[in-house]
């Protein structure tokens, strides 16, 4: 790793994904659920809610259309897991 990038503050951030880079050289099936680049284009739902502005954090208490869908599924003996 570059000095410069080793003293940074955020040089942490780096490390997991270059941990992972290693072991996946060595063979190791995992997945990586830090940042990075997707190669996949971004899909119309995500786009509409962006122009929606709907890109914050939800209510501490969540939202009324996901929650009633949880309960549907709950109502139906559907596990939400």
């Amino acid at each position: 790793m570059d000095d410069a990038l080793d003293t940074s503050p955020f040089a942490h951030a780096s490390r997991p994904g270059a941990r992972a880079a290693r072991m996946n050289a060595n063979g190791a099936d995992d997945i990586t659920l830090g940042a990075g680049e997707p190669d996949l284009p971004t899909p119309d739902f995500v786009k509409a809610a962006i122009d929606r502005d709907e890109v914050h954090y939800t209510a501490l208490h969540g939202t009324p259309d996901p929650k009633e869908a949880v309960r549907a599924n709950f109502a139906r003996g559907v596990s939400s897991s």
